[in-house]
């Protein structure tokens, strides 16, 4: 039987994939790939509970800074039943004011898509840190807040993560 959400769900999924690859065929010097993990706070219905999140993306400086990319997470309750978790694809701008340094922070915004057993659009902004302790890896700490509002599920949700991870080129 094919629901209207595990459609959309194939859609994103297609979709993610195609953008992915599409990063992926650039091997020059400003595609970046990540991974991180990240303690989350969920607060919804006016109330805040504990979460896990992990995931990864790719970034691609585009000029002066400026970049985009794509981004694939899962975020797990930190109580409850494991069939509560959520996935998050985001599609989003990068503005990295300092390029080619060891120290290199950076700003993000986009767009996000929630998927489970629904499929709500959203926002998510944050700041975060590379530290390139070599020409191609750097550990990343980042803050980022998405939200989404989705009516008949949620009024509203934010998911607020301290991001920890590595990054790579």
């Amino acid at each position: 039987m094919n629901t209207p959400c595990l459609s959309n769900n194939r859609s994103l999924f297609s979709c993610l994939l195609l953008a992915v690859s599409c990063a992926g065929i650039s091997h020059a010097q400003y595609t970046r790939g990540y991974v991180f993990v990240a303690p989350t706070a969920q607060i919804l219905a006016g109330k805040t509970s504990s979460a896990y999140a992990a995931g990864g993306g790719m970034e691609r400086i585009l000029r002066r800074g400026f970049g985009a990319g794509v981004e694939l997470s899962g975020i797990l309750p930190g109580t409850g039943k494991a069939n509560q978790s959520v996935g998050l694809a985001s599609f989003n701008g990068y503005y990295h004011p300092v390029l080619n340094s060891a120290w290199d922070p950076y700003l993000t915004a986009g767009y996000s898509c929630w998927f489970s057993d629904f499929v709500a659009n959203g926002a998510n902004f944050g700041s975060g840190l590379n530290y390139w302790y070599n020409d191609n890896r750097a550990l990343m700490v980042e803050f980022r807040d998405s939200t989404a509002v989705k009516p008949g599920i949620f009024t509203r949700r934010h998911d607020l993560q301290i991001r920890i991870g590595l990054t790579f080129r």
